[in-house]
């Protein structure tokens, strides 16, 4: 499983970041979010968010084990993360952010299942993929 950014729908209104922060964190922090829309001129970028990769380059990157690749999905074990952002610089999608908080990488999760960021977008910029 996996989002699905739809790049022609996207208006850049970084609504996908904030639901993304209030689902984590409880709170209303666009730089905290799991997906990032980055800021470009004259017109909005679409959300970067991570792929789920088949052969992910951040988890061969991680020098502590904190990234591990499941059958569908790439997940983030934040109690074995130290912060080094080897993963970061790593993804070829620019795909993983490091939380300003907690100093740790933080990713898509695809929130259990049920990705925040797809319900909340109005212009069907996000979809999931199974």
């Amino acid at each position: 499983m996996r989002i699905r950014v739809i790049k022609s729908n996207c208006v850049g209104c970084q609504a996908c970041q904030v639901v993304c922060s209030m689902a984590h964190y409880g709170e209303f922090n666009p730089k905290r979010a799991r997906l990032q829309v980055p800021f470009t001129h004259p017109m909005p970028s679409a959300p970067k968010v991570c792929l789920q990769c088949a052969k992910p380059k951040c988890v061969d990157a991680c020098p502590t084990g904190a990234l591990t690749k499941g059958k569908d999905q790439v997940y983030l074990d934040q109690e074995l993360c130290t912060g080094c952002g080897k993963c970061v610089t790593a993804c070829p999608f620019d795909a993983i952010y490091m939380d300003p908080v907690s100093g740790l990488a933080i990713k898509c999760d695809l929130c259990g299942g049920d990705p925040a960021c797809v319900k909340f977008c109005r212009r069907k910029a996000l979809e999931v993929r199974k």
